[in-house]
């Protein structure tokens, strides 16, 4: 009973949907490896007013839960932002993630752990939002729910 205790404990903290924080910071303008083996900056918003980050795992069952919400994030974004996903798993694993859930776009692969100590990611998923002066204005962990994608899109059609 103990276990099963502490296990539900710990995931409601992990599952929870919690806003880290509204503090603003520079964004570490680091170069990354994407699916496409291409390098690029993980600042780029491709002239773009934003950017949105996710950081996921491809073994993350909330950061699975999470390909729906965030597609829906981007469509409603797309005019004023640029979303990129960035795992945290290695290329072949993030690949076949991808392929396996239908996934398409713009994917970088940290797997030198760079990009996840620069923006202190200690859990997945994490959202992200990087303005056009390359501060992170936003932060926010966990599955996305109607309440904070209405909130990230207000924030990016200021």
């Amino acid at each position: 009973m103990k276990n099963i205790l502490i296990c539900l404990i710990s995931s409601v903290t992990f599952l929870a949907n919690i806003v880290v924080g509204e503090e603003t910071r520079s964004a570490s303008c680091i170069e990354l490896t994407h699916t496409d083996n291409t390098t690029k900056n993980i600042c780029d918003k491709k002239n773009k007013k934003y950017l949105i980050l996710e950081f996921f795992s491809p073994s993350c069952g909330a950061c699975t839960r999470n390909i729906g919400p965030f597609k829906r994030l981007e469509q409603e974004t797309s005019s004023v932002a640029h979303s990129r996903l960035v795992s945290l798993g290695g290329l072949q694993q993030t690949v076949n993630f991808l392929n396996s859930h239908a996934i398409a776009g713009d994917v970088a692969v940290d797997s030198s752990k760079s990009a996840r100590a620069a923006y202190n990611i200690s859990r997945v998923p994490t959202i992200i939002i990087i303005d056009q002066n390359s501060n992170i204005v936003h932060q926010y962990l966990g599955v996305l729910i109607d309440s904070e994608i209405e909130y990230i899109r207000n924030l990016v059609s200021r």
